[in-house]
């Protein structure tokens, strides 16, 4: 028996296939919060720096995506005030979603 064919027999079995992934999507299904709603004067103060950030402008931001707040901090890469969004990495954020902005270096 070669060393390929040895190494199959220690090799881990799963005998529940997608147990791990159903348990996971379980946890993920029950750590969901309901998004928060932003009085009016956090609004203004929210507008206000998001009219402030400019291209390549370094961020920290708090967004609401699929049931979860997510903190990221990262360059702006696009900024777009038509459809209302800040594209920072790969992540599409939009205004309505974003809870808290703050700029770290301009």
């Amino acid at each position: 028996m070669n060393n390929k064919e040895r190494a199959k027999q220690f090799m881990p079995f799963d005998a529940m296939k997608g147990l791990n992934e159903a348990l996971r999507a379980k946890e993920e299904r029950r750590t969901r919060v309901e998004r928060k709603q932003l009085s009016e004067d956090m609004a203004e103060e929210l507008s206000r720096v998001l009219n402030r950030i400019e291209l390549y402008s370094t961020v920290q931001i708090k967004f609401y995506s699929k049931g979860h707040y997510i903190d990221l901090q990262g360059t702006v890469l696009e900024k777009d005030i038509v459809y209302r969004f800040l594209k920072i990495g790969n992540e599409r954020i939009y205004f309505d979603d974003i809870l808290k902005v703050k700029i770290i270096d301009a």
